[in-house]
């Protein structure tokens, strides 16, 4: 055979590979390449501005340490009231609250949405603004918020110092337009925690699951409410696995009476006229003049009425038998768990954020007496009312 004939032979049988890679190509693994083309077209084409905010939000340090938060035994509580008192210490996110949960739930999903998010609002007695505030401020996103003036200015400091524009609006009832809510409201980007599902639906999914994870059989759970969505979607989650949940409601708010009675009405609201002024209690950021769709999501076995005084006492008691600042709100939970404590019984509540924070006001002797709360007093109080504690009263 001459040289010319093997060459054309060899240029032939390439040129029938050849052929038959792209006829195999074109009839199977073209079709299978676009199948995939839809999943892949995502990471070829721009982010957009939700995606980009969104990508950076998850990936911050910051937010990758939010939730997890340990659970602490209190030895001296528990002893004298012959029950074991643990205390979940929200105040160990980033901004020392358990608000940071919320706000980090409820600012993805804004950003989850197809329409641009340009800047977020939110009416906010303190601990959320914080949360939102120090988030935004990661993605820098304008961030404005509503508070109204009864409100420890350490909080208001904080929330500036994050960039965040705060308006301080005069206290009111959700009756009043004036109110902060009602302020907020009317802005863009509204947040919308009193209502909004992600409140609830970020301590049903983590909060909650946390706490029995701990803590496997069945005790009680304590919890005040501002917004209802710890109690509801911590208590539903746990109320699943067999647990008592516990309402601690403080002075001038309906929620107990919603939950012992039925009727969201307290004596207090009558009196200083719900249409234009809420009841002044010293708790920050807990108790309502109102039933809030988050609350109204919980299953709430029971409720104790906490006063203001009682408030004060266990502030001073925790400093000096365990050796922790707690606020207004977590000292509450502590009060009722002291209530509804059954001898040999574990009860879980929440240390809902930083008690620094309201050194000036629940934490200063000067403003206690001022509101005609006594200062001294404390242990006489607890033995009075615990001393001989051996079961719960009847709820």
């Amino acid at each position: 055979m001459s040289t010319t004939a093997i060459v054309d032979d060899a240029t032939s049988i390439e040129a029938t590979l050849v052929s038959a890679t792209i006829f195999i190509t074109s009839s199977f693994l073209y079709p299978l390449l676009q199948l995939q083309l839809p999943s892949l077209r995502p990471s070829l084409r721009p982010l957009s501005h939700n995606e980009r905010l969104l990508k950076k939000l998850n990936e911050h340090p910051h937010t990758k340490s939010i939730g997890n938060t340990p659970i602490k035994y209190l030895p001296t509580l528990s002893k004298k009231l012959k029950a074991s008192i643990h205390l979940k210490d929200e105040s160990l996110n980033p901004t020392g609250t358990s608000k940071d949960r919320v706000a980090l739930s409820i600012l993805r999903s804004l950003l989850s949405s197809p329409s641009p998010l340009l800047s977020v609002s939110e009416g906010t007695s303190g601990s959320t603004g914080i949360s939102l505030s120090s988030l935004c401020s990661i993605i820098n996103l304008p961030c404005t918020i509503c508070m109204p003036d009864d409100q420890s200015p350490a909080k208001f400091h904080l929330m500036k110092s994050s960039g965040a524009l705060v308006k301080v609006v005069k206290t009111s009832s959700i009756s009043n337009p004036s109110n902060y809510v009602n302020v907020a409201k009317k802005l863009p980007g509204f947040c919308d925690q009193f209502n909004n599902p992600n409140n609830y639906l970020v301590h049903y999914t983590t909060t909650g699951p946390e706490i029995s994870s701990s803590i496997p059989s069945p005790s009680t759970f304590v919890m005040s409410a501002g917004t209802g969505g710890t109690i509801s979607g911590c208590g539903n989650y746990l109320k699943s696995k067999g647990w008592r949940i516990i309402l601690s409601d403080c002075e001038g708010s309906c929620l107990y009476y919603k939950v012992k009675y039925g009727v969201a009405y307290t004596r207090e609201q009558k009196e200083r006229g719900v249409r234009l002024n809420r009841y002044d209690t010293v708790c920050e950021g807990i108790g309502l003049d109102r039933v809030t769709e988050n609350f109204r999501r919980g299953r709430i076995d029971g409720a104790v009425k906490v006063m203001d005084q009682e408030v004060v006492y266990m502030r001073r008691l925790m400093e000096e038998w365990e050796g922790i600042c707690i606020g207004s709100s977590t000292a509450c939970n502590l009060v009722a768990c002291c209530r509804v404590a059954r001898r040999g019984e574990r009860i879980v509540t929440i240390k809902c954020s930083l008690g620094e924070r309201e050194n000036e006001r629940v934490g200063n002797r000067e403003f206690v007496e001022g509101r005609g709360l006594k200062w001294e007093g404390a242990e006489e109080w607890f033995e009075r009312e615990f001393g001989d504690k051996m079961s719960a009263n009847s709820l």
